[in-house]
């Protein structure tokens, strides 16, 4: 396969899409040239430079520069800009006002969410606020967390085949309702119970939820606010 993102002025194919409108792009980092990056890093601004800079191994400081690249690639052609056209900012938090809500396009005209994980990027587009969340399969620190997800979640996590995959899916699940609504943990996701099995148990009252088609080895979701206007599709 060939570096996608190596045409910045072309959108190339979603890996998923549905009739909302909520496009999903999955990457792999590692298809990537080092000359598209070395290229597109000039596109970063000051903000995600310093970022960059933090990371203390160069994979993790790589993966974080290849999501952000993507993002701007994609937001930019979806929008007709170039990579370094592309500017945002935070939304205020809807639980404290503070600034640092979900990430909003300068000049409005698509909505956007990023994750990214070890082996996999995913940007997702659409008209209403969206949330993304990518992950791998959890490491054996995920009994430590299964407590954070809804009571009965917790006791299909216990009664799976796999419980560290399982708990896997509903994980992804609340990421991206959370970062959707703009607020990330400032919401329990023990309040809602999303589901833990192969399939979501519903989506979230005003949201859609949908499962990613990842790879073997990794959990996905994507999460986009109903519009009123629009009849639901699942």
């Amino acid at each position: 396969m060939g570096d996608p993102l190596a045409d910045e002025q072309r959108l190339t194919p979603p890996t998923a899409s549905w009739p909302d409108g909520t496009r999903v792009w999955l990457i792999d980092p590692s298809l990537v040239h080092n000359d598209t990056l070395a290229r597109g890093v000039g596109w970063l601004d000051a903000d995600e430079g310093a970022r960059a800079a933090r990371f203390v191994r160069d994979d993790d400081r790589r993966l974080f520069q290849v999501a952000h690249l993507a993002c701007r690639v994609i937001v930019g052609a979806a929008l007709d800009r170039r990579p370094a056209e592309v500017a945002w900012h935070r939304a205020p938090c809807p639980a404290c006002g503070g600034p640092h809500g979900r990430p909003v396009v300068v000049g409005g005209g698509v909505e956007f969410s990023v994750s990214h994980t070890r082996g996999l990027v995913a940007i997702a587009l659409a008209a209403q606020p969206v949330g993304v969340d990518v992950e791998g399969d959890p490491s054996d620190a995920w009994p430590d967390l299964v407590g954070w997800l809804h009571p009965n979640e917790q006791r299909e996590v216990a009664a799976a085949t796999d419980p560290a995959v399982a708990f896997g899916r509903a994980w992804t699940r609340h990421e991206a309702h959370l970062k959707a609504l703009g607020i990330g943990l400032g919401r329990e996701p023990s309040l809602d119970h999303l589901g833990a099995g192969q399939q979501p148990v519903g989506s979230p009252a005003g949201f859609a939820l949908r499962d990613l088609p990842t790879p073997a080895g990794f959990h996905g979701a994507v999460v986009t606010r109903r519009d009123p206007g629009v009849r639901p599709d699942g």
